[in-house]
């Protein structure tokens, strides 16, 4: 019942507004919000402007959005679903090329330097030592 009230409102919105409506949804999403994310005709921006934002490895269902530290000021990428999902990574720049790592499906793959050279190394190290050698 109630995703037909939403999907209603929805395209009536849609009809209104010339072809673009600003849906804003809490951190758990409704049975007929997942249903517009699976559309590739939807363009998804988090309320931070990230468009099509990159999913939480952890709890599968959130989204990372760049948050601030209170001490020190530092930006850091958080889970949408905080504090449900607790999932925090230091490297900002994971939003502009998101690459899961392939080892442990949770880190993402970021560009580091070593005495060989460029890699690309997970942001689980040292649990996850995943790398790929970049040329």
């Amino acid at each position: 019942m109630q995703i037909c009230r939403e999907r209603r409102l929805f395209y009536v919105a849609l009809t209104r507004t010339k072809n673009e409506v600003v849906l804003l949804t809490p951190s758990e999403a409704s049975l007929f919000v997942e249903e517009l994310l699976k559309d590739n005709n939807y363009l998804l921006t988090t309320t931070d402007g990230a468009v099509n934002a990159t999913g939480c490895p952890y709890c599968k269902t959130g989204k990372l959005v760049i948050r601030q530290h209170t001490a020190n000021g530092s930006q850091f990428l958080g889970c949408s679903h905080y504090p449900s999902c607790n999932q925090t990574f230091k490297n900002v720049e994971i939003l502009a090329d998101s690459i899961l790592c392939p080892g442990c499906e949770s880190g993402f793959m970021v560009k580091r330097s070593g005495r060989f050279g460029n890699f690309l190394g997970c942001t689980n190290y040292p649990g996850c030592t995943n790398t790929v050698k970049l040329k």
